[in-house]
């Protein structure tokens, strides 16, 4: 039986060396993947929670936060914020929007809802005193950049997010 010889290191060992380095050498480099996708998450951008993962839109009437990167058939919701002027709140979600968005939920529940043209348009009630935030639940339908508009009392603005897989 031939033994190894013995290495300038004093142990006897036959190891190719070169390997070794080169293996040391993507291991850091998987470390250093891996850190980056943990980082990625605790900002929001894998979606479901962090500060880059929702996003807030002004409106006249009020303030709409939404989800800016969301999971592809996860639960997610829209959050309106009227503001205290005491008018009922008319939302006009677009047809783009329906087409990306399952709408699960409103609570409040909207006084009337029904279909136009452009999409789905949604009348909530006059509240006197503070006003209570709209909670609209949604699911997307399936992974990609959805563009889509949202109108709040008549005054409309175009949004984008990113549905991951």
């Amino acid at each position: 039986m031939k033994h190894p010889p013995i290495r300038s290191d004093g142990l006897q060992l036959e190891e190719p060396r070169t390997f070794q380095r080169f293996f040391w050498r993507l291991e850091r480099i998987a470390w250093c993947v891996f850190a980056f996708i943990v980082l990625l998450a605790l900002l929001g951008l894998t979606g479901a929670g962090g500060p880059f993962s929702r996003a807030t839109a002004r409106f006249s009437a009020g303030s709409l936060e939404y989800p800016r990167i969301g999971r592809w058939l996860t639960p997610d919701e829209l959050r309106i914020h009227p503001d205290a002027s005491g008018e009922p709140i008319l939302v006009v979600l677009d047809s783009d929007f329906v087409e990306s968005y399952e709408l699960q939920s409103a609570v409040p529940g909207p006084a009337r809802q029904w279909l136009q043209p452009g999409g789905v348009a949604m009348e909530f009630p006059a509240e006197t005193g503070a006003r209570t935030p709209i909670i609209l639940g949604i699911r997307p339908r399936a992974p990609g950049f959805p563009t889509f508009a949202v109108e709040l009392n008549g005054e409309r603005i175009g949004l984008a997010a990113a549905i991951l897989p």
